[in-house]
């Protein structure tokens, strides 16, 4: 292996050094790991990097212990500019293993003991332009690897988007550790999932395993060797040996995820030491907002024993799949040919089955005991297993306003989420027949009934766990003051009296205003009001007992001034006084004047009831006497004729 001269140097001066402090620098124990957040507020994040180790085997072989400290390096969204360092210390440390011993047999796995080691620490990041790039970058891998070329770094990254885009955001977390073994020859099916505090939709893939460094150099950067680079500059995709890929890690094509649930399956058909790397892609509004990559090391062996009632699901620490109040129970046992399950309800004495792989519905939230017991048919040797399981589902609940009939009821929902996920929807159903679908939990809703009555409306909380509670509540829609009433025609004349049509119900009293005429009572047919022309609105207010459910209806009332009038006589002798012949109109359509002389002959018409006559025909003024007309127009407030004005204009010379 080449290293450039100058890393060389460092990497030496750091190793002798290192020997004098005592700081431990193998890391041929690293089995993978994953880095998360979650946003505090403030602008603070906690910050997650948990690495997988292995710990030691069924020899007894005692690996390195994990690091007393780690760095993240903090960029900006672009990764071109260095924002900070940041040094975490050694936390949390949890054992974990999913191996077994046969009872009946004696014969073992070959464990694999690991342990899951949190780094935690919580930072102040206030929101900047494309957000943050938090990475984290180790030196080396196992270099005994099956599937990836020998000695190649290890490398995450995450990103905290931009406030535009995601504001206080928290990255899916998975919910249970990776495999560290698997059996050569058997199928294997693991629970990978995650959750989201923001409720995110979240999906699955096989993705491509990260490398700190240019594994083609053999160049490697690692924050305990060499000076933090000024820009994100140092991560690559891993390296795999022939016949493998980050698509096909065991090399046989069977490894896939689903995308939805994370379940991992796939089978091994050769021993060996392989890395895995699975993504979860975190979506809001179709919209990508991070990938969290999970990589780990699992050993494929064929010291396996015949018999076991195994694993239910992933691991010994046994996770069913659950949804809601149901959980259905995945049995992993060989060579077993009955079985005995109690779900661990202790006032239920039907929390029993014998099914192979039975499914359950609880009644209530809590942490149940579950006892597994898989039977051989030959020595009727048995094996146990006792776990736990975690049922969680929301509480349903909702408050409304307003309960008038004909008005809208606001509905808002007050449902909590279970512990472990948030709520994605919630739906009502109105008891008449409507209901919501599926909407937005924050989503208030309005709903106006057709008649009074009692009315069972109920909310379905459905939360990201797949949980669903229902709640009831019985509404009373009480008969309530309805304000209504009609004109017998909606435009009069000065002076002319209104008829009134009162159909106004369930009223305590009736308040009436005519244009600024108060009364009250039950007013009915005709009312002399004395109104001179214009337009008027009559408001009509039902008082109900309830004051929230007081109505009004109103109806506006014109008082036309329509009409037109034919003076008889003019003099268009050019001396200034009433030289012109005009009709007068006012509010008037269809207008139409015509004017004959004595032989019959048209000598002026007109459209416009503004227009004059100048008492001239072709040109020349028309000898005095008295000439014929004929006027006709509409009320242009009712659109109705006028009555067909007829006579004769003295003409005066």
């Amino acid at each position: 292996m080449v290293y450039n001269a100058t890393c060389l140097f460092m990497r030496y001066l750091f190793f002798v050094l290192s020997m004098l402090l005592g700081l431990n620098l193998s890391a041929g124990h690293i089995m993978g790991g994953e880095m998360f957040y979650q946003y505090l507020g403030n602008n603070q994040y906690q910050i997650t990097v948990r690495q997988f180790l292995q710990t030691g085997d069924i020899a007894g072989t005692a690996f390195a212990a994990a690091d007393p400290y780690i760095n993240i390096i903090i960029y900006d969204g672009s990764g071109n500019n260095l924002i900070q360092t940041l040094t975490i210390s050694q936390g949390n440390l949890v054992t974990f293993s999913n191996n077994k011993e046969d009872p009946c047999t004696g014969a073992q796995f070959d464990i694999i003991e690991a342990q899951a080691v949190d780094f935690v620490e919580t930072v102040t990041l206030p929101p900047i332009a494309g957000g943050y790039l938090l990475t984290y970058f180790r030196c080396c891998r196992k270099d005994d690897m099956t599937n990836m070329m020998a000695d190649q770094g290890y490398g995450i990254e995450v990103f905290i988007p931009d406030e535009t885009i995601a504001p206080e955001n928290n990255l899916p977390v998975f919910s249970n550790v990776p495999p560290t073994f698997i059996c050569v020859g058997d199928s294997f099916k693991y629970d990978q999932h995650a959750t989201d505090l923001d409720g995110d939709q979240l999906v699955y893939s096989i993705c491509e395993t990260k490398v700190a460094g240019d594994p083609y150099t053999a160049i490697y950067f690692d924050p305990a060797f060499d000076v933090t680079p000024a820009s994100h500059t140092f991560y690559s995709n891993a390296i795999w040996n022939p016949g493998y890929s980050a698509a096909d890690p065991l090399g046989n094509g069977s490894v896939s995820i689903d995308p939805s649930t994370g379940e991992i399956s796939g089978y091994a058909d050769a021993v060996g030491k392989f890395v895995i790397s699975i993504c979860v892609s975190e979506y809001r509004n179709g919209v990508l907002l991070n990938t969290v990559i999970r990589d780990f090391l699992v050993v494929a062996t064929e010291d396996c024993p015949d018999f076991t009632a195994g694993e239910l699901s992933t691991g010994a620490n046994f996770y069913p799949d659950v949804c809601g109040n149901r959980a259905t129970f995945e049995n992993n046992s060989r060579n077993a040919t009955h079985y005995f399950w109690d779900f661990g309800v202790e006032e239920d004495e039907a929390d029993t089955s014998v099914a192979k792989e039975p499914v359950y519905s609880y009644r209530e939230s809590g942490v149940y005991t579950v006892t597994f017991v898989a039977f051989d048919s030959i020595s009727d040797c048995s094996d146990t297993i006792i776990a736990t399981v975690d049922i969680e589902m929301p509480d349903a609940s909702f408050t409304f306003s307003g309960i008038c009939k004909d008005d809208p009821i606001t509905f808002v929902n007050s449902s909590n989420s279970a512990d472990n996920s948030a709520l994605s929807s919630i739906e009502y159903y109105f008891g008449d027949g409507d209901s919501t679908g599926k909407i937005n939990p924050n989503q208030t809703v309005a709903h106006t009934y057709p008649k009074s009555g009692v009315w069972n409306v109920a909310i379905i909380a459905y939360d990201t766990a797949c949980g669903i509670d229902t709640a009831f509540q019985a509404i009373l829609v009480p008969q309530t003051a309805l304000a209504d009433f009609s004109l017998s025609k909606e435009v009069g004349y000065p002076e002319e009296a209104i008829d009134i049509t009162n159909n106004s119900m369930h009223y305590q009293s009736l308040d009436w205003d005519f244009g600024g005429i108060q009364m009250t009572g039950d007013l009915q047919g005709e009312l002399d009001l004395g109104l001179e022309s214009g337009t008027y609105e009559f408001i009509l207010t039902a008082n109900d007992a309830n004051p929230d459910c007081t109505t009004r209806d109103t109806v506006i009332y014109k008082v036309s001034n329509a009409g037109f009038a034919v003076p008889n006589a003019f003099s268009p002798n050019g001396d200034g006084k009433n030289d012109y012949f005009r009709v007068l109109a006012t509010d008037v359509i269809d207008y139409y004047l015509v004017i004959y002389n004595r032989w019959g002959e048209k000598v002026f018409d007109s459209n416009d009831p503004s227009e004059t006559w100048d008492g001239k025909y072709k040109g020349k003024y028309v000898q005095p006497g008295m000439y014929p007309y004929e006027c006709t127009a509409k009320n242009a407030d009712t659109g109705t004729p006028f009555d067909v004005f007829k006579g004769s204009i003295l003409v005066i010379r």
